[in-house]
């Protein structure tokens, strides 16, 4: 009788859990309802929510870049007066022939007498919504024509692919100085192994960095796993993350990051090249008047031994109703390259 009623019990928690499992996953195919799981640093929100999105593949999402198998998803090379900014589709794009934002095109030899500077950073290096004549750097060259301004930055990129990045092309140019643009937004991003699309990510294992999720799978391929994978699982791991604190996550966050741009500035000193540092403040960012460093620009500052600069005050100082939703605009951004122009003069 004893064994009867287990076998029982059994039997109606598992179909309580079917049933539960049959729900959620009719009720993950809207959108709206992954959107209420949002969770920055858990790559299964990410990946529901690239499901519940039908995208089949990577360019249904990276509508300028194309699959890497070291770091994702890289720029693509040679677009040629592209309009794709999907909030601003009349803004031009244009890539050189190794994948670089703007026309010019750079040797990885050197040019005698020629300044050298390359700039690594996300979306917002790149210049998200904004045309190529429009972003910082390009303000920044026609300030200093004679110098090589190069632009590393990519929509999405976390400090594990900037560093892959560096260490794939950036050397290669032997840039006499490289500048990382930290922003605040990319600390999680490096606890992913999924995002926008699968992605590389670094694991810290006794004080060292150990390359995970190498070579990167296709979207296609995560994606047809998908139907097999538990949702109730995925759920329990985003309340997971919800109880774990918002603070213990953060300290992770920035745990990993310190690892990652530690190794970022070995790498360019090896170059040899000066690394160079400067925090990028956006959103709400744009509007925090405090004479005292935040504490994410703090933590940018106590890094590395490396010149920082902070930009905050720039924006302050200009007076300019700034915009502190989604990315800047090209007021924005000829605010920042007037501060940068330090790094030339």
């Amino acid at each position: 009788m004893l064994t009867r009623r287990r076998i029982f019990v059994f039997f109606y928690l598992l179909s309580v859990l079917g049933f539960f499992e049959l729900c959620l996953r009719v009720a993950l195919h809207n959108e709206q309802f992954v959107l209420k799981l949002y969770s920055d640093d858990n790559e299964r929100f990410w990946r529901l929510w690239f499901a519940a999105r039908k995208r089949p593949d990577e360019k249904a999402v990276f509508y300028c870049h194309e699959y890497s198998p070291t770091r994702g998803w890289v720029v693509s090379p040679n677009l040629r007066d592209i309009h794709c900014m999907p909030t601003q589709p009349d803004k031009i794009l244009n890539t050189n022939a190794h994948g670089l934002r703007g026309l010019r095109e750079f040797d990885y030899s050197r040019k005698a007498g020629v300044r050298r500077i390359a700039f690594f950073g996300d979306s917002f290096t790149f210049g998200e919504e904004v045309s190529d004549d429009e972003t910082y750097l390009a303000y920044l060259n026609q300030q200093f024509p004679q110098a090589e301004i190069m632009n590393f930055g990519v929509r999405g990129y976390g400090y594990d692919q900037m560093l892959l990045y560096l260490q794939e092309e950036g050397v290669k140019y032997r840039p006499d100085m490289v500048v990382l643009a930290f922003n605040r937004l990319d600390l999680s991003r490096n606890r992913l192994d999924f995002r926008d699309a699968p992605k590389p990510r670094f694991l810290l294992k006794n004080g060292n960095l150990v390359l995970d999720n190498t070579p990167v799978p296709r979207t296609q391929e995560v994606m047809a796993q998908e139907p097999y994978r538990l949702k109730t699982l995925d759920l329990l791991s985003l309340i997971a993350t919800r109880l774990q604190g918002a603070a213990e996550r953060q300290e992770q966050s920035e745990q990993l990051a310190r690892a990652i741009i530690q190794q970022f500035d070995r790498t360019v000193r090896s170059i040899p090249a000066e690394p160079v540092y400067f925090y990028m403040p956006v959103l709400e960012e744009l509007k925090d008047v405090s004479p005292q460093l935040t504490r994410q620009e703090a933590f940018l500052q106590g890094l590395t031994q490396s010149r920082c600069l902070q930009l905050r005050p720039a924006f302050l100082k200009s007076g300019l109703k700034l915009v502190t939703e989604g990315h800047w605009s090209p007021q924005e951004h000829r605010i920042a390259s007037q501060a940068l122009s330090v790094l030339l003069k």
